[in-house]
């Protein structure tokens, strides 16, 4: 009987705990929308954080995907030992600022977690061959994490500006036990680069997954509206071609306008 009310008391301790930061995180976002003042958005942010830290640190709540806040983005490794948490807000200039939490799991049947937390004030377009710390990082969303030989591939998306997007393709590594952004594994036309970035227009979708059975990336072809706007990537969206990246031993390679649909 006692062990019942035990139970019974740990549900709703929990059940009032995420109804209490669902709320929170939700007023918090309604101050954000409505403020037009970088400083106090800056304020609110950080009790955005504060909350998501105490979300991510406590062991429990690491297979748990939902905040309860539609802003707020979670997604968790196939091996089920890497999560991470990520948001960003607009700043008075049109721009965005972005955070992420990355919280790796050392214990897959009871999670123990460690947590490190990444902020840009004002996201940047990241270069395609340099390798970025948790403090100097450009900023993204991101929304799959697969597993790579003891590291993990990350798909990401930005706004980091009001005309163009951008979504990233790249590599999460702990050396020295610490997570950063960027490594020589992706091959394109026999050079090596630390990620892929694709920038379109603000008004385009591309599509940019990872298709498990087939083990590679596949990506929508971006090109200009018309040849003259060559790098204005403002001005590029999907062509209807299909690119990807497939896996040869250390490398994923490059191929562009690859036919996926029976191959």
């Amino acid at each position: 009987m006692r062990k019942i009310l035990l139970i019974i008391s740990l549900f709703i301790s929990f059940t009032v705990s995420a109804s209490s930061l669902s709320e929170n995180l939700n007023t918090y976002f309604t101050q954000l929308d409505s403020s037009e003042n970088d400083s106090i958005s800056t304020a609110v942010n950080e009790q955005i954080k504060k909350e998501v830290m105490s979300f991510a640190k406590t062991n429990a709540n690491f297979y748990t995907t939902s905040l309860g806040c539609s802003r707020i983005g979670s997604v968790i490794s196939t091996d089920g030992k890497l999560k991470i948490i990520s948001w960003n807000y607009k700043l008075s200039d049109g721009r965005f600022a972005y955070e992420a939490v990355i919280i790796k799991n050392s214990n897959k049947k009871n999670p123990k977690v460690k947590v490190w937390k990444s902020s840009c004030k004002e996201a940047f377009k990241p270069v395609e061959n340099k390798r970025y710390s948790l403090s100097k990082w450009y900023g993204a969303l991101y929304y799959n994490i697969i597993p790579w030989k003891g590291d993990y591939i990350l798909l990401g998306y930005s706004t980091y500006n009001n005309i163009s997007k951008v979504k990233v393709i790249e590599l999460l590594s702990f050396e020295n036990k610490t997570p950063s952004f960027g490594e020589k594994v992706f091959k394109k036309e026999n050079k090596t680069y630390q990620r892929m970035v694709f920038e379109y227009s603000y008004m385009a979708n591309m599509s940019l997954v990872y298709n498990e059975e087939r083990n590679e990336f596949v990506f929508d072809h971006l090109s200009p509206e018309e040849p003259s706007m060559k790098g204005l990537f403002q001005y590029y969206g999907p062509d209807f071609s299909v690119d990807v990246l497939q896996e040869n031993r250390k490398f994923w390679e490059y191929k562009s306008d690859v036919d996926v649909r029976n191959n």
